[in-house]
């Protein structure tokens, strides 16, 4: 997708598939590979380093593409219908408490090796990063079909994948409410 949203086409680089981010980051340090997507968290260390040079900032590009997810088994969540509602309640919590402590979030940057600048910087950006409100966003779900290679998918409804119940019964929970102050109404 990225590719594409420079004008390069795919055929024209060699992809490889290396593993998780610190196994992109050998890859790179070792001469294995030329360049890949590092999480923000790295990106500074990497920098640093001298190694590198950063080609882009990926959330700073207008590309709609589902990044964050929560994904489980339908027949499990039919089975224990208010389990899908209580873990996307928890999540919303968990976001919410990420944004408004910041404190946290920077030092877990920093113990993971970030200086203080750069994990505030870092903090600032994955913050921006989460919406507040995590149910399924249909385009940048669109995004992500239309990036696969199988023609199949590019044909794939959205709202084919989702099943709004769980996050239905997280909105009438009153976690929106109660953490922002608004009133939400469910997905539909």
């Amino acid at each position: 997708m990225v590719l594409r949203h420079w004008g390069v086409e795919a055929k024209d680089v060699i992809l490889m598939q290396v593993g998780n981010t610190p196994t992109r980051i050998a890859a790179i340090l070792s001469g294995q590979v030329d360049g890949g997507l590092i999480n923000p968290t790295d990106v500074d260390r990497m920098a640093a380093s001298g190694c590198c040079v950063l080609l882009a900032d990926l959330s700073a590009l207008n590309i709609p593409y589902a990044r964050f997810g929560v994904a489980g088994l339908g027949s499990y969540f039919k089975a224990n219908p208010d389990t899908g509602g209580r873990v996307l309640q928890a999540f919303t919590e968990g976001i919410h408490y990420y944004k408004t402590h910041p404190e946290d979030g920077i030092a877990a940057l920093q113990a993971r090796g970030s200086d203080p600048k750069g994990a505030r910087e870092v903090y600032q950006k994955v913050a921006d990063s989460y919406r507040s409100r995590p149910d399924p966003d249909l385009v940048s779900i669109q995004g992500v079909l239309e990036s696969l290679p199988d023609e199949k998918a590019k044909k794939i409804r959205p709202e084919s994948l989702i099943d709004p119940t769980p996050w239905d019964r997280a909105v009438k929970s009153g976690v929106i409410e109660k953490l922002y102050g608004k009133k939400e109404a469910p997905s539909r």
